[in-house]
């Protein structure tokens, strides 16, 4: 089994979006696609890789653990920014807290098992797409604060999820 490094450093003058868990020992190819209004992202990948400054990317692990993804504005205006995720069978671990997005229009993080909660923001912005499908899902999903859904909700086959706290 090979062991697992963990580096993050703080991308000097960068402001952190946020963080999340990636489990490399499910798979070691982490490629999410993200859109924003404007600008490119600067990923710190949670090994000993250089940072990368894109919104689409593939990252081969060497070392299989547990690895902690930081998400910096680099030339985005922010949180604000961030439109669309799609981190499908990336192995996401643990919680999501994608609380600071306030304009996504697009969320897609099926097929992530070890994926057990998300944090939802406050947003009117008009969802789409929310796709959490055959994840690892446990307890309660609040959505309460997405107060615009117009498209596809999917959160079927998690097993473990057992109740939807909706918008009123």
């Amino acid at each position: 089994m090979r062991q697992s490094i963990f580096f993050n450093s703080l991308a000097t003058g960068e402001t952190l979006i946020f963080s999340f868990f990636v489990n490399s020992s499910l798979s070691n190819t982490f490629d999410p696609t993200f859109t924003t209004s404007a600008g490119i992202l600067n990923w710190n990948l949670g090994d000993a890789s250089s940072n990368v400054n894109s919104n689409i990317l593939s990252h081969n692990y060497i070392l299989d653990g547990i690895k902690t993804v930081n998400v910096y504005k680099g030339t985005t205006t922010g949180s604000n920014s961030i439109t669309q995720i799609n981190m499908d069978n990336d192995s996401l671990t643990g919680t999501l807290d994608i609380s600071s997005l306030t304009n996504l229009t697009y969320f897609s993080v099926q097929t992530n098992p070890m994926l057990n909660y998300i944090i939802n923001p406050n947003s009117s912005q008009s969802i789409i797409t929310y796709n959490v499908l055959n994840s690892g899902l446990t307890g309660t999903l609040d959505i309460s604060g997405l107060t615009e859904f117009g498209g596809i909700f999917n959160v079927n086959s998690n097993s473990k999820l057992n109740y939807i706290l909706n918008p009123s």
